[in-house]
C-alpha cells in the first residue's frame, strides 16, 4: 500500500517489497563529530582537529499480517531484509526529499517472537565514507573561455550543515595542447604538471559514491568515449573540499576552457 511515509534504497520503495509492509517510523540520524583540543594559554582551550564520524538513519516498519498466517509473515519479513542489505542511495521521500545517504554497512533486525503480530522491526543504516546526507541535485556554475595562461577565480555558494566538494571539468577548447593545471579552492591547491590535455579532451574532478576523488582526461575518437586517469600527477592538496558559505574558485591553465563547476550540498 501506498504510505504517507517512504522510503527509497536503489530507487525501489520498502512499500513495494510487499503491500502488507507498514512504516511506523523514519529516523535520518546526526552525524557523530569528534573535536579533539589542547589547552591554551592560562585558560581555555584551542581546537586541534575535527573528525566526521559514523551516520545512522533508522526506518521502522510492521507486518500487518495476524499470526494466521505465520508463513506469510516470516516471508515478508525475509522480503524485507533483502531489500535492505542491497545497500545503494537512501532516501527519506516524505521527511527529506532531495536528500539522499549513501549506504556502506546495514543493521538487520531480530525477528524475536513472529507470533507477536504487532512488532516493530528496526533496520539501521549506516554510511561511513560519506556520513551525511546529500542534495539530490547539484547547483553548477559554467564559464567559457576560462584561464586562457593566466589565473582566473569564480565564487560558488556553498549550502547545507556539513563539508562537502566539489566536482569540476574543463574542455580544452583553445586547439593546443594544455600541460599544465592548477585549481584553488579556498586555502586548498591541487597541481596537474605535465597533463597534457589534448583539443577537445576534458579534464574531469569526479567523486565516486564513496566520496573518493578521480581525477581523468575524457574525449570521443572514432565515435567511442576513451578515458585515461591524470590522478598520480596530482601534487599539494588531495581533495576539493569546501565548507558551508562562499568559496573562492581560482583555475590557472596553459590554454584555454570551458570550465563547470557543481556542488552537492551535505547536511548532518
Amino acid at each position: 500500500m501506498r504510505l504517507k511515509r517512504r522510503v527509497l534504497l536503489g530507487n525501489k520503495d520498502l512499500d513495494k517489497v510487499h503491500g502488507r509492509v507498514v512504516i511506523t517510523g523514519m529516523e535520518p540520524g546526526t552525524t557523530r563529530q569528534n573535536v579533539t583540543a589542547a589547552d591554551s594559554g592560562m585558560w581555555g582551550q584551542r581546537i586541534t582537529g575535527r573528525h566526521w564520524g559514523i551516520l545512522e538513519a533508522k526506518v521502522s516498519y510492521g507486518i500487518d499480517v495476524r499470526t494466521v498466517n505465520m508463513p506469510l509473515r516470516r516471508e515478508i519479513f525475509d522480503k524485507v531484509n533483502a531489500w535492505a542489505i542491497k545497500k545503494g542511495w537512501l532516501e527519506f521521500i516524505t521527511e527529506a526529499s532531495g536528500r539522499r545517504m549513501y549506504v556502506d554497512e546495514v543493521e538487520l533486525p531480530d525477528p524475536g517472537d513472529l507470533w507477536d503480530w504487532t512488532a516493530n522491526y528496526t533496520i539501521i543504516f549506516r554510511a561511513y565514507n560519506v556520513p551525511f546526507w546529500e542534495d539530490t541535485d547539484a547547483q553548477t556554475i559554467t564559464k567559457k573561455k576560462f584561464a586562457d595562461g593566466k589565473e582566473e577565480s569564480l565564487k560558488m555558494e556553498i549550502g547545507g550543515t556539513a563539508p562537502s566538494v566539489l566536482d569540476l571539468s574543463f574542455k580544452n577548447v583553445s586547439g593546443k595542447t594544455i600541460t599544465n593545471f592548477t585549481l584553488k579552492v579556498g586555502s586548498r591547491t591541487l597541481k596537474l604538471t605535465g597533463v597534457k590535455l589534448e583539443k577537445d579532451e576534458t579534464l574531469n574532478f569526479t567523486h565516486t559514491q564513496e566520496g573518493i576523488l578521480q581525477i581523468t582526461a575524457d574525449a570521443t575518437r572514432n565515435g567511442k568515449d576513451v578515458s585515461r586517469s591524470v590522478y598520480g600527477l596530482l601534487t599539494g592538496n588531495d581533495d576539493t573540499n569546501v565548507n558551508p558559505g562562499r568559496v573562492t574558485i581560482k583555475v590557472n591553465a596553459t590554454r584555454a576552457g570551458n570550465l563547470t563547476v557543481s556542488n552537492k550540498a551535505r547536511w548532518r
